[in-house]
């Protein structure tokens, strides 16, 4: 028996072929891995909300009773309600509303939310112990209750929803982001721009919030869903925008009675309503698991 060198002895000794070198998995591009579905349902959303005076040549609240509860058709693609207003276009001039109401709503909450978590998280003590206890608080309330109290008491309006849905949804950035700055608070970089004379505001803005913004933008996401939602079963329940203004809630409210005759109604602002919360959900999740470095792979 020959014995060679290196590798090949070895082999050659114990009797066995080498062994086949494994191919390592390329790691996925970003394009490959987009959630192309809810990606694509959020853009014609925005796409419909920012240009639906262009996309329709109906006016929302236009009546012509001779018109009223037609089925879809070529002139009418989604049908017409009761009071011969075009359906598609109270659709699209819907969009808007929900779109304004639950950017605000959000960026409104999420803000407050953020400042308090970080605050909360950084100084401890006494001041993390009084405002956790205040989010414990807003947390443990029922966020429609609330919010149907409020625009109750207030009246209803745009401003006045953005406001009620924000008075409650502040508490979950809070208490998400917490917890995050107690784990970064302990980390070398902190130390470090303490030791080099750096204040408490100066280290929570330059170097505790770059570190929660993954974070940050995650709930951000998932939150928005939530108020499209809210602000539906609002405007369903006659506490949201006033009508005639168009909303998917009040669609849907004004189209219940006649389910049997005019599904149409009730149908479409429903898709809708579905179709966002859903895709916004789907998005939320994978911006959650791309923004997480432990469950990235490749």
């Amino acid at each position: 028996m020959t014995l060679s060198t290196g590798t090949e002895q070895a082999t050659t000794i114990h009797g066995s072929s080498p062994a086949p070198e494994v191919a390592r998995p390329r790691s996925l591009g970003l394009a490959s891995r987009l959630p192309w579905f809810p990606l694509a349902v959020l853009v014609i959303f925005v796409f419909v909300a920012v240009f639906a005076p262009l996309l329709t040549s109906y006016d929302p609240l236009g009546m012509s009773l001779p018109e009223r509860l037609k089925p879809p058709s070529h002139l009418h693609p989604l049908g017409t309600d009761t009071l011969g207003r075009d359906v598609l276009a109270r659709l699209f001039y819907g969009a808007r509303i929900s779109l304004i109401v639950a950017a605000s709503a959000v960026v409104t909450s999420g803000l407050i939310g953020l400042a308090i978590g970080i605050a909360s998280g950084y100084l401890g003590g006494a001041v993390d112990a009084v405002l956790m206890r205040l989010t414990d608080c807003f947390m443990a309330l029922p966020t429609l209750l609330i919010s149907l109290v409020f625009v109750m008491a207030v009246g209803p309006g745009l401003t006045t929803v953005v406001i009620a849905l924000s008075i409650v949804g502040w508490s979950r950035f809070a208490r998400i982001i917490r917890s995050e700055v107690l784990s970064i608070r302990e980390r070398d970089f902190v130390a470090l721009a303490k030791i080099g004379g750096a204040g408490q505001v100066r280290i929570m803005v330059r170097h505790v919030l770059p570190n929660v913004f993954n974070t940050f933008m995650v709930i951000t996401s998932l939150e928005v869903s939530g108020c499209v939602l809210s602000e539906a079963m609002l405007s369903f329940l006659g506490a949201g925008v006033p009508t005639p203004t168009p909303t998917w809630g009040n669609m849907i409210s004004d189209g219940m009675p006649y389910v049997s005759t005019a599904w149409w109604l009730m149908v479409f602002p429903g898709l809708a309503l579905l179709l966002i919360v859903y895709s916004m959900n789907l998005f939320g999740d994978w911006l959650r698991d791309f923004l997480d470095p432990k469950l990235k792979q490749g």
